[in-house]
């Protein structure tokens, strides 16, 4: 028996069900597209349109690096999901080409890319897929830790006043597009090169207290940036939920956080075929770090470290959706098994054992995606609800519409055409939304349909009185069909609000 012929046969297998598990995923995350997920889409379009001037920020804004990203596919495409598709493909592409620079070439294990790749392909409901493909879930201060690993790893013997420059103008633009580089960039850059400098000796002092000193200055001068870029451009402001801390004591602070622990083990590793990959990944980062003095290693338990802490320590907790901003930064473990070219190579058992059981995986992954979900990039297929709502506007010639925020900027997208973003109370809700959008010459003349899917019904009935039809599409959610001019006095009281 040619045993050699079994296992590339095996290799070859693998690799053909992760392309597969991949377009399955892809498509997943299509259908998962929320008003959350097209905001960078969003502000985009406001750009193009020229209607950036109006726009309310998030707390973070992402306009870097996403925006300029961004901006490239938009030219290309508007359609929401090609847009999502190009940008997912855009990240999978900066992520490899980062890792090349850090890893070397010719440096790279078959064995330890196919574990790495099968770990974003798996079958999963919110992990790696989600992170990487949405901008809102930070996956880009992912890629920056990673540039500047890189930058000061091949630098720091003998920086120059560029090096600096460059480090000073990635932290700068980071902190102005994303309020969690402070915990998850400057945190763990600083205790590494302290480490490095003071234990490791891999730097001198002088070269220390500069890295130091350029990183401080460059975090103060990225929130200067942010404070002040609302008065810069004028009319855009910063929207944010008022989130307060839900601890009270030392008694709430440990209960709050034995919960975020089972959570986190229910959600991570038990009931996600990923979570069992990470654990060796894990595993391997702590022994080269602590073992084999390994600064990639090292780097990445501190901002694992980091990641945790600011989850522990900020004392706010809302469930699994607290993860999103956790689950990027496990991406990074695997990326040790990359570095060691030896650790799972095919010869080895290591090797063996992964590539029996991420095939395993890997057949299970593809037996859950395909029995789940039908084939096809199309908005009938991946937003069913969405394409009801374009075939009835359509139909009808609809065009201006009030919902809440998770109806009203998706679909908005989608159709092109405004949807008034209000609360359950039918009052303006300020949050990553755009005043200039209902300043039109078509919200003047009134609303004409409603999607009234998480507002209050009887308010609805009260102020806008019976919709002339109600629509039900396929999925019960249902749209009502009003005549224009008798809500014209509601739109104007709302869009006085917004103005």
């Amino acid at each position: 028996m040619n045993t050699g012929r079994i296992w590339k046969n095996l290799r070859v297998s693998l690799v053909v069900l992760i392309a597969l598990n991949f377009v399955f995923g892809v498509q997943k995350q299509l259908s998962q597209l929320n008003s959350d997920a097209v905001q960078l889409l969003s502000l985009v379009n406001d750009i193009f349109n020229g209607t950036f001037v109006g726009t309310v920020l998030g707390p973070s804004t992402y306009l870097f690096p996403d925006l300029f990203v961004a901006l490239v596919i938009r030219a290309i495409t508007s359609n929401p999901i090609w847009f999502h598709l190009l940008y997912f493909l855009a990240v999978l592409m900066a992520s490899g080409f980062l890792l090349r620079g850090i890893i070397g070439k010719g440096k790279v294990s078959l064995m330890g890319a196919i574990v790495f790749v099968s770990f974003f392909v798996l079958e999963m409901k919110e992990f790696v897929f989600s992170n990487i493909f949405f901008p809102g879930h930070h996956f880009s201060l992912v890629l920056i830790s990673l540039a500047l690993f890189a930058i000061y790893s091949k630098n720091k013997l003998s920086p120059s006043k560029k090096i600096y420059l460059l480090v000073f103008g990635l932290i700068s633009l980071c902190f102005f597009s994303d309020l969690l580089t402070s915990s998850f960039i400057v945190a763990p850059l600083l205790l590494l090169i302290l480490i490095d400098g003071l234990c490791l000796k891999g730097l001198t002092k002088l070269n220390l207290l500069k890295y130091m000193l350029v990183i401080i200055l460059a975090s103060v001068f990225g929130l200067v940036l942010l404070k002040l870029f609302p008065s810069i451009f004028n009319e855009v402001t910063f929207g944010g939920h008022n989130r307060a801390p839900i601890c009270s004591g030392f008694d709430e602070f440990c209960r709050v956080n034995s919960v975020i622990f089972f959570d986190f083990y229910k959600y991570l590793i038990a009931k996600h075929i990923p979570g069992i990959v990470l654990i060796p990944c894990i595993f391997v980062v702590g022994y080269r770090a602590f073992v084999q003095k390994d600064l990639l290693s090292i780097y990445i338990s501190l901002i694992m470290a980091m990641v945790l802490s600011a989850l522990l320590l900020s004392c706010y907790y809302d469930q699994k959706y607290s993860f999103r901003y956790i689950l990027p930064w496990f991406t990074l473990p695997p990326v040790v098994l990359l570095v060691k070219g030896n650790f799972v190579e095919e010869k080895d058992r290591w090797g063996k054992f992964f590539l029996v059981f991420m095939l395993i995986s890997n057949i299970y992954s593809f037996y859950r995606y395909s029995s789940k979900q039908k084939w096809g990039f199309n908005v009938a297929e991946r937003k069913p609800y969405t394409s009801c709502i374009m075939d009835i506007a359509s139909e009808y010639n609809l065009k201006v519409g009030m919902g809440d925020y998770w109806n009203s900027k998706v679909h908005q997208m989608f159709l092109g055409k405004p949807i008034i973003q209000v609360n359950r109370n039918l009052k303006p809700y300020f949050w990553i939304t755009n005043r200039s959008w209902y300043n039109s010459d078509a919200v003047r003349s009134g609303i004409d349909f409603v999607l009234p899917d998480r507002l209050d019904e009887s308010l609805l009935l009260n102020k806008l009185g019976e919709p002339l039809k109600v629509k039900i599409c396929k999925n019960g959610d249902e749209i009502w069909i009003y005549n224009e001019s008798k809500t014209k006095a509601f739109t104007d009281d709302l869009k006085a609000q917004y103005d």
